[in-house]
């Protein structure tokens, strides 16, 4: 099968989207949509196979929240409860149904405590990339590990104005802030984002955080959720992905990226 190599152009008068915009695009906000919003189509369908090959700029040594990270890669490899379209920059439900609302009890403020409460509905059928299925306990499981003093977090912020998560059922999360917080009802995946329990669970209790970080689950052995998977992996150097079948907006019309 024919394989095409795609290259954009970055002129400012063009109108075309700048390489971050596209990834994101790829990676997750529009993975199963043809890669278009309205008004930006990257290209058209094309029988046979599809790749793209992406020129990155520096090595990248993790697909979690700390060390060398790219937020392009995290994205293509890994989603949210929430995401955001890189062109109009509206926040759009990924893994999660639909955004907390106000108007739908699902996003509760106390003004006079300042604290609220928001409830997110995962999509049903949701699974990880090795095929395991994907739950609230999953997510619960990443604001623990995002808010443990020892783990290198480069931002604790949002995850210390959680004061506690609770799943009542394996589709719904409902956050508890101790705090007023404007993004709460689009919790971002830099922020707070699931991690597959069934594989880290007893690496992170065991309490040696300093080998739980340098776990090659971070990279070569990375499992998200993300429209595209990890299949191979030299050193951060050279990463190629291929589109994940099971992902939660759809199989990505790419179906390998280098």
């Amino acid at each position: 099968m024919s394989e095409r190599r795609k290259e954009f152009s970055r002129g400012p008068k063009s109108g075309a989207l700048t390489r971050r915009q596209f990834v994101k695009l790829a990676g997750v906000s529009a993975a199963s949509s043809a890669l278009s919003w309205p008004g930006v189509t990257l290209f058209a369908a094309q029988p046979g196979r599809k790749r793209i090959v992406l020129h990155g700029e520096r090595q990248v040594t993790s697909l979690g929240y700390h060390n060398r990270r790219e937020t392009e890669h995290v994205s293509m490899v890994d989603a949210g409860l929430v995401g955001q379209n890189p062109v109009s920059l509206e926040r759009v439900p990924v893994l999660a149904e639909e955004l907390p609302s106000v108007k739908k009890g699902t996003w509760k403020l106390d003004m006079q405590k300042k604290t609220m409460i928001t409830v997110y509905k995962l999509r049903p059928g949701l699974k990880w990339h090795d095929g395991k299925p994907y739950t609230s306990k999953d997510f619960e499981f990443g604001w623990q590990i995002a808010k443990h003093p020892e783990f290198p977090m480069p931002d604790r912020l949002v995850p210390e104005m959680i004061s506690k998560i609770e799943t009542p059922d394996d589709r719904t999360i409902v956050i508890h802030w101790n705090d007023l917080y404007n993004e709460a009802y689009a919790i971002q995946y830099t922020h707070v984002r699931a991690f597959p329990r069934h594989l880290l669970l007893d690496a992170f209790n065991g309490g040696d955080m300093k080998a739980f970080v340098n776990l090659p689950f971070w990279n070569k052995n990375f499992i998200g959720a993300g429209a595209f998977r990890v299949a191979e992996w030299d050193a951060g150097r050279r990463m190629e992905l291929e589109a994940f079948n099971d992902f939660a907006l759809g199989r990505p019309k790419i179906d390998r990226m280098t």
